[in-house]
């Protein structure tokens, strides 16, 4: 049981053309990895922190898959099990 909404487009293509809110990676080169080859990251800048230790970065450049996407990047040695979730939780 969820309490999120589906959101679908009218056909295939529309449903494609529905962007992220967010991406998030963890890790160091997992997070290196999604944000340059997954999203086409070649500079962010750092907006803060989405949780003590926890960065979060926006990516404005016109290259981006995602450009103006909240990335958080999640470091591996940083926060308890429940973090990531807490987090999430606190953003819904």
């Amino acid at each position: 049981m969820t309490s999120r909404k589906l959101i679908t487009g009218q056909d295939e293509l529309s449903s494609l053309a529905i962007g992220a809110k967010v991406a998030e990676a963890p890790g160091g080169i997992t997070s290196s990895d999604a944000a340059t080859k997954g999203l086409n990251i070649k500079r962010a800048m750092i907006v803060g922190q989405a949780a003590p230790g926890v960065p979060l970065w926006r990516c404005d450049e016109p290259t981006s898959r995602h450009r103006g996407v909240p990335f958080v990047v999640f470091p591996g040695n940083v926060g308890g099990e429940s973090t990531l979730c807490e987090l999430v939780e606190a953003w819904s």
